[in-house]
């Protein structure tokens, strides 16, 4: 059982000289907890600004990772390693979604800056204000079979750009999965999707061993390869898309 204890909305947090306020916890992954926050403008302080910050913050079966009364993480000595292994990951993620940044600002979200913060990493990120599919999906309200059928074409436009990189993305769920505001004008089935979370983003031709270190597995969505153990290829992400 997930017993990993989040930020409360509430509390303060400060990354570079940025004092942001947790307004509510958007969810946990297996290698990262993600936060809707405020912080107000240094000029202008009435203005305010939203933004996204995801933690690292790994989920160990065996326990080990646990967080303090003042908010920082701490790691048993029998954690330490598999924490480091975690920090390794959420970094090549992060390196990953810059590099995609840099290349597709359109098909993947503002990565401002990372910080190293309590014992653990922290990234910030910019916010479209956006849902994602999973949060959609809970409302149960019934979604056209062809909006539904246009959104899954805006998915693999998005999960074309890491393809083209030579990038696996292994993460394709719905809670991985964003949708961006309608611009002014557009219908639902205009609707642009975006892949989010990068932890498990795997280049088969870096590694020597051509099966990923780290990726997540979730029931009903990883394929088969995946959860055995063997080499994922671009056949991967699309079963998850499928199953989507």
């Amino acid at each position: 059982m997930d017993d990993r204890m989040a930020l409360t909305a509430g509390a303060n947090l400060c990354l570079g000289g940025i004092n942001c306020r947790i307004e509510a916890v958007l969810g946990k992954g297996a290698n990262a907890l993600a936060y809707q926050p405020a912080y107000q403008d240094e000029v202008q302080p009435g203005q305010i600004h939203r933004v996204l910050i995801k933690e690292l913050f790994p989920w160990r079966p065996e326990g080990g990772i646990s967080r303090m009364e003042n908010g920082a993480l701490a790691c048993t000595p029998e954690a330490e390693n598999f924490f480091s292994s975690h920090k390794k990951s959420y970094l090549r993620g992060n390196q990953v979604h810059l590099e995609l940044q840099a290349a597709r600002a359109d098909k993947v979200p503002l990565n401002l800056n990372t910080y190293q913060v309590n014992g653990t990493l922290y990234t910030l990120m910019g916010s479209s204000g956006g849902r994602t599919l999973w949060e959609v999906l809970q409302d149960q309200k019934p979604i056209p079979l062809k909006t539904l059928a246009c959104w899954m074409q805006n998915l693999l436009y998005s999960l074309r750009a890491f393809h083209e990189r030579g990038l696996l993305h292994l993460d394709v769920s719905p809670d991985n999965i964003l949708l961006q505001p309608l611009d002014r004008g557009k219908t639902e089935i205009a609707r642009e999707l975006l892949l989010i979370d990068y932890n498990s983003v795997y280049d088969p031709g870096a590694s020597a061993s051509g099966t990923p270190s780290y990726h997540s597995v979730k029931p009903g969505y990883s394929p088969p390869e995946l959860r055995a153990g063997g080499a994922p290829s671009a056949a991967s992400d699309l079963y998850a898309v499928a199953a989507v």
